[in-house]
């Protein structure tokens, strides 16, 4: 068994690497069309960067269709070269083979996550600054929202919100901080909603803690707004919160999270969410649904199997572009996933396969 494992993980490994780069490849040169139709200065150096930094993205979607492909070559070349018979004649079913195809995709959904999680976030906020420079846009309000941000002010103060909204100017769960020399605290301001023009802090709902000592501490409730500069702007603070944008899961649930609890528009946060969801189990879920498609001798149902990956992409997308106003719910996203997972684990069951 072990000999048959490496020689098909080798195989299909092989057919993967191939297959992979080949679609990264056709996929940056449609980029690169894309963008020297749209950009106003024709700089090569940062045209390449954008498009190597953009392959994790670009990959992130090619993968799961990289790895069906590479599936499906296996199997052709095991049903052509008949080196299926004499694995069946040693009484090693099909099943098995499924088996090794379905622990191969959750290996890639993992990496998928590794992907999203730590290599996207640092590679897409750089590619969409280097496609700004490159279109002559300006930085400034390219992004809505930052969140959980720590700011130094000056040597010993510094500030903290929840979350800031840059269109409207306004944010929530403010704090301030201001230590002495030997960075005990010795003010404290808080404000429950506040507003940033220009480098002029406007509090409302706020509240100043003094400390002068131990035994000295006041505290000060006030209801009406108070105004207060500060040696930073709306304009710093998008420059120093530009690696903030949600891109990760993790990053996402945080803002879509603070976005409903202090009523901004999350519906599209969520839609993403849940979408990002589905594009990481997609290699899992396609690998389940397609398999019992391979092994078919009529072309037209190997045909059905295909045909029937568009309809999970632009289905997937269609329902996320309508949960996205909030007239479904986000849970929805995965109807697609569930009918699909569904029909693959009745086609296999009825191969004998017993996801045990």
């Amino acid at each position: 068994m072990k000999i048959l494992d490496r020689y098909l993980y080798t195989k299909i490994t092989l057919y993967f690497l191939i297959i992979l780069p080949s679609f990264t490849l056709v996929s940056g040169l449609i980029e690169l069309i894309e963008l020297l139709r749209k950009v106003k200065d024709v700089d090569l150096k940062l045209i390449t960067l954008y498009i190597l930094l953009k392959m994790p993205e670009n990959s992130y979607y090619i993968v799961p269709i990289s790895l069906l492909v590479a599936t499906f070559i296996l199997i052709l070349d095991l049903k052509r070269s008949k080196e299926i018979y004499p694995i069946l004649t040693n009484g090693i079913p099909i099943n098995y083979l499924n088996s090794k195809f379905l622990l191969l995709s959750i290996a890639i959904t993992f990496l998928q996550l590794v992907n999203l999680e730590l290599v996207m976030p640092k590679t897409v906020p750089i590619y969409e600054n280097i496609y700004l420079k490159l279109k002559n846009i300006p930085e400034e309000n390219q992004k809505a929202i930052a969140y959980n941000l720590w700011l130094r002010l000056k040597e010993n103060s510094f500030l903290y919100f929840d979350i800031y909204d840059f269109s409207s100017k306004t944010g929530k769960g403010l704090l301030l901080i201001e230590f002495d020399d030997e960075l005990k605290p010795i003010k404290r301001a808080e404000a429950e909603n506040f507003s940033l023009e220009g480098k002029t802090l406007t509090l409302e709902n706020s509240r100043l803690i003094e400390i002068n000592s131990m035994s000295e501490i006041n505290i000060n409730q006030f209801k009406e707004t108070r105004k207060m500069d500060i040696p930073i702007s709306a304009k710093d603070i998008y420059r120093l919160a530009k690696s903030k944008k949600p891109i990760s899961l993790t990053d996402i649930y945080k803002v879509a999270t603070l976005a409903k609890k202090y009523g901004y528009e999350s519906s599209y946060l969520w839609s993403k969410l849940f979408q990002k969801l589905a594009t990481l189990i997609s290699p899992l879920v396609l690998t389940l649904f397609s398999i019992s498609f391979f092994w078919e001798r009529d072309y037209y149902k190997v045909s059905i199997g295909f045909l029937s990956i568009i309809v999970y992409w632009y289905g997937t997308a269609l329902i996320t572009t309508i949960s996205e106003g909030g007239k479904i719910p986000y849970i929805s996203i995965f109807s697609i996933d569930f009918v699909f997972l569904l029909v693959g684990y009745i086609r296999l069951k009825k191969t004998g396969y017993t996801f045990e």
